[in-house]
């Protein structure tokens, strides 16, 4: 659709995620290390965020429009060919999720960026923290590694899964919801 070309094109001129909001011009008093971290932990946040947030409003705009019970919700009516609000929540997160991946990807491993100086590893993001060691090893644990397996791993694998699982056999095959709801993980592929 026109729409999402025009989103694409704007999107191929102005990169999206950290360098359309970049807290560091208003944080400088803060240590480029503790800024490093609390991105980490942002965007650590922001998948289950933008999840919860994504099915809040749809949950909303289906109330709004007379839809009061779960039922309504995932109905396709009566024909079954029309898409549901779940349809459309998917849709919405599976396109979120392809836009924000590879910003998630980054950020998951600009934990791992370290730069040899000496005979020590130290942060890219700030040359005075030590890595492997005290809070670099913390975050490496609880942060970059979950975002790792995840993000980087697990977003193309429950995509693959979902979408394998909804056009194997005959009868789901090419199905217009798979293709509203999942189309944009495999639409470049023939």
């Amino acid at each position: 659709p026109g729409v999402l070309a025009a989103l694409f094109e704007v999107k191929g001129s102005v990169t999206m995620g950290e360098r359309l909001l970049n807290p560091a011009c208003e944080l400088q008093e803060m240590k480029a290390v503790d800024l490093f971290y609390g991105k980490q932990i942002a965007y650590a946040c922001s998948v289950p965020f933008l999840v919860v947030l994504v099915k809040l409003l749809w949950r909303i705009k289906a109330y709004a429009d007379g839809m009061q019970t779960s039922a309504h919700f995932t109905s396709r009516g009566l024909d079954q060919k029309e898409k549901s609000y779940k349809d459309r929540c998917v849709a919405t997160i599976t396109f979120l999720m392809y836009l924000l991946y590879p910003t998630l990807c980054r950020q998951a491993l600009a934990g791992l960026n370290c730069r040899s100086i000496g005979k020590k590893l130290y942060l890219e993001a700030d040359v005075e923290e030590v890595c492997w060691e005290g809070r670099h090893l913390t975050y490496i644990v609880c942060c970059t590694a979950p975002q790792c397996i995840l993000y980087v791993v697990g977003i193309p694998l429950l995509g693959l899964h979902k979408v394998r699982k909804r056009l194997v056999g005959k009868k789901n095959q090419k199905r217009s919801i798979t293709l509203f709801r999942y189309g944009i993980v495999y639409s470049a592929y023939n």
